[in-house]
């Protein structure tokens, strides 16, 4: 690890082993090893309402997993007491001169109080799926910057997201490339862009729900 500067996960849906998770911490904590996730949506109500009927078996299928394995990805940011929530947001939204679109993305809903947090205007398309409703909060913590992964100044930096989909081919409707080049630029000096308008996560950490730390 220590020949690499950084560690993309990008949109996970399986599993991470315990050795992993270890290897990674250990990795951040000592190696100087920074981590980028760029997570997805994730709500076990909206999946079993997007359930599809599958031609070749002739069944109803429930999807295993929602756009990125919440669970597993909070069990990794555990130890720097950062989590995505399960609400499922959608919108539109600028940082200086650079727009980009959240398709179907998840909110941080703990970090510690020295973590940086971007919120963006968004609408609640989980909420929207379920009920019909449509609804807009003014302020969803999408993104999280952890400046020293611990206290050690071996240890390396953190930067969370909740979607993913601007930088998927497949999927995207407008990239987030910019914002990519942003996050990299951060893990490796430790500079946030001054157009970038994060704010202390001060009183945001928080047990992570039980239903989002084990599928």
């Amino acid at each position: 690890a220590s020949q690499y500067g950084t560690l993309m996960i990008v949109d996970p849906e399986e599993e991470f082993f315990q050795e992993e998770i270890a290897k990674l911490r250990n990795d951040v904590q000592h190696n100087g090893l920074s981590l980028m996730v760029l997570a997805d949506w994730y709500n076990t109500s909206v999946m079993r309402r997007i359930q599809f009927f599958d031609e070749n078996t002739k069944q109803w299928w429930i999807p295993d997993t929602g756009g990125s394995n919440i669970p597993a990805v909070n069990r990794l940011l555990q130890p720097w007491s950062m989590a995505f929530g399960d609400s499922v947001w959608e919108g539109d939204f600028t940082v200086g001169h650079h727009g980009t679109y959240l398709a179907s993305g998840s909110s941080l809903v703990s970090a510690p109080d020295q973590a940086l947090l971007l919120s963006v205007p968004l609408k609640n398309q989980g909420e929207e799926v379920l009920a019909g409703t449509t609804s807009i909060r003014d302020s969803v913590p999408i993104l999280a910057l952890l400046p020293r992964a611990d206290s050690l100044s071996s240890s390396g930096r953190i930067a969370a997201y909740g979607d993913s989909n601007c930088v998927d081919g497949s999927h995207m409707v407008k990239d987030c490339f910019w914002l990519v080049d942003h996050l990299l630029r951060f893990l490796i000096s430790g500079t946030v862009p001054p157009e970038m308008p994060v704010k202390p996560a001060v009183g945001m950490m928080q047990p992570t729900p039980a239903s989002l730390d084990s599928l």
